[in-house]
């Protein structure tokens, strides 16, 4: 429920290949508009898109729309196949955690146990958006925040450090939860695998995407060649945001601007908005969701946002913004626009030349040296 539209189209082909006129498609099905728009209607359940052409019908794969509290039931991740259960405690929603204008309902518990994440469900009378962490006990350096609020809100918050007991903050509540997730067989470094308060590698929306992009494709280097090009054939750099108003950068908020039309290219079905740090956070959503470690790296010097990727053994340098071509006078050229192999995949992690200066580079895959705490633009310091 509440998931992104889905545009279906069809074409219908003469015996010697070519594409006959599109006029007199009928599309049909729950959810879905005489253009093939498939919405998510309000009643969790599988659905289908039928187009008629000519006395021939055709039918979609089968869409599940999963059910609004869908964050409290297992997850199983796309790429690995691994099933995380959270917190399967008794539901004791009739107890409640309340302190100053915020109330939690679930987990109430103090010290409880869970299996990757931890979803919490609460009220926040306050008028605003207000910042939790959570954070590994013993070590304030392995932190992460999260937004909640206004209103009634539901949150999966993921335990991105590791096996071990966690401190979450909400405002003045404090709870422990032991994460007792090892990722036995699971290769990899969970702060840069798993999703994140702006990397919403879990949304069902990302993974949408993400199983469109990869149909039928193995190889690692294509995977992310695919992840690279489509963000960059379907975004526009947003001059707006840096010179106006600042739209949400997070994954899933730049992945939600799909449907917009500006009129300055003609591209069928819109394209996405962002800045470097949404191109960013949206990469490295998709790239998690695909099985891959991928960092977010900032640099102060040039104001600037990327990623770090890691394949084939080592970090790799993947810089998707400035693949995306951009004129001098300030205008992107267009989301049909293309140069990958610039600064894709780089062995050197400071770009080209040296052009993407920053003050640390951590080319660890452990947790356990000493890390230095990120900074993400209008977020606190932690790991995203």
């Amino acid at each position: 429920m509440g998931g992104f539209p889905i545009q279906y189209s069809i074409k219908a082909l003469r015996p010697d290949g070519t594409v006959r006129p599109s006029s007199g498609i009928v599309y049909s099905g729950t959810g879905v508009n005489s253009s093939g728009l498939f919405t998510p209607p309000e009643t969790p359940g599988t659905y289908t898109v039928t187009a008629s052409f000519d006395g021939k019908t055709v039918k979609s794969d089968t869409i599940t729309v999963h059910p609004a509290d869908y964050i409290f039931k297992p997850y199983t991740n796309i790429a690995t196949g691994k099933t995380y259960f959270g917190y399967q405690g008794a539901n004791w929603e009739t107890k409640v955690i309340a302190d100053r204008n915020i109330t939690v309902t679930y987990p109430s518990g103090n010290n409880i146990s869970a299996d990757g994440y931890i979803s919490i469900k609460g009220e926040s009378k306050y008028s605003r958006k207000s910042y939790a962490y959570i954070y590994k006990s013993g070590d304030t350096s392995l932190v992460t925040s999260f937004t909640y609020g206004p209103g009634k809100f539901n949150l999966r918050i993921w335990m991105r450090f590791g096996p071990g007991l966690y401190n979450v903050y909400i405002d003045g509540i404090e709870f422990s939860v032991t994460n007792t997730c090892t990722d036995t067989g699971v290769e990899g470094d969970p702060r840069f695998k798993y999703p994140s308060e702006v990397v919403q590698s879990d949304d069902f929306r990302v993974t949408n995407i993400l199983s469109d992009i990869l149909y039928g494709v193995n190889n690692e280097t294509d995977k992310i060649r695919k992840i690279n090009d489509y963000l960059v054939l379907n975004t526009v750099y947003d001059f707006d945001s840096v010179n106006f108003d600042r739209k949400p950068q997070d994954a899933s908020a730049v992945l939600g601007t799909r449907y917009h039309v500006d009129q300055r290219y003609e591209v069928v079905g819109g394209h996405y908005f962002a800045v470097c740090e949404g191109y960013s956070n949206a990469a490295a959503a998709l790239l998690r969701a695909a099985g891959f470690e991928a960092k977010l790296v900032s640099s102060g010097p040039i104001n600037h946002a990327w990623n770090n990727v890691y394949t084939g053994g080592s970090w790799k340098f993947l810089d998707v913004t400035w693949n995306d071509p951009v004129s001098w006078d300030n205008i992107d050229s267009g989301p049909l626009e293309i140069y990958w192999d610039k600064y894709f995949l780089l062995t050197t992690m400071d770009g080209v030349n040296g052009d993407h200066p920053q003050p640390y580079i951590d080319n660890f895959r452990s947790v356990n040296p000493v890390p230095v705490i990120p900074k993400m633009k209008g977020m606190p310091d932690g790991w995203y």
